[in-house]
């Protein structure tokens, strides 16, 4: 992995059609292992039209909005309306799910582990300092980041790479952390 902290701007990514043709991903980051799998990889999809989500057996998922709302269906009970505002919902990705977006296109923020070789938390962060480690930093807004005594201004949708370290933000954002192996 690069230099931390690492700032990935939005623009920088690449769309990628989806196989059903319901909307496009756009790969922030893949944490290659030695085996050239990767045991966590951070995207960005736009779920353009109704259709169903890839499969990817033995990978466990967090699916949280950044924009838009969407309806999701299948195996597993979801709230009946999913918005930019709630908060990261987990299901393992062989799970049948069925996405519907509501009013026009959502923006989703997907995070991926490989079962048994990592494991995330994500949750939404309104601003000042994070109280917990951080992988990643995800803007959901115009926010400047400090930690140390570095400063960083990041864009709408743009993602910031970073170590253990003291981080304040000046305005909301989403935070992940990544540990290797199981769960606990």
């Amino acid at each position: 992995m690069a230099t931390l902290p690492r700032h990935i701007p939005a623009a920088s990514l690449t769309d990628v059609r989806w196989a059903n043709g319901g909307g496009t991903t756009r790969e922030i980051i893949a944490d290659a292992g030695p085996d050239g799998l990767w045991p966590w990889r951070l995207s960005l999809a736009l779920c353009a039209m109704p259709g169903p989500f890839s499969k990817f057996p033995g990978i466990d998922r967090l699916f949280m909005l950044a924009a838009g709302q969407i309806v999701l269906t299948g195996e597993m009970a979801f709230p009946p309306v999913i918005t930019a505002d709630d908060p990261a919902l987990a299901f393992p990705g062989e799970t049948p799910i069925f996405d519907t977006p509501k009013d026009g296109p959502a923006l989703a923020l997907n995070l991926m582990t490989r079962r048994g070789v990592a494991h995330a938390t994500m949750a939404r962060h309104t601003g000042g300092a994070l109280l917990s480690p951080a992988t990643f930093l995800f803007a959901t807004a115009p926010v400047r980041v400090e930690i140390g005594d570095e400063a960083y201004d990041l864009a709408l949708h743009d993602t910031l790479l970073v170590g253990d370290a003291d981080i304040r933000t000046d305005g909301p954002c989403v935070w992940a952390r990544i540990t290797q192996g199981q769960a606990g």
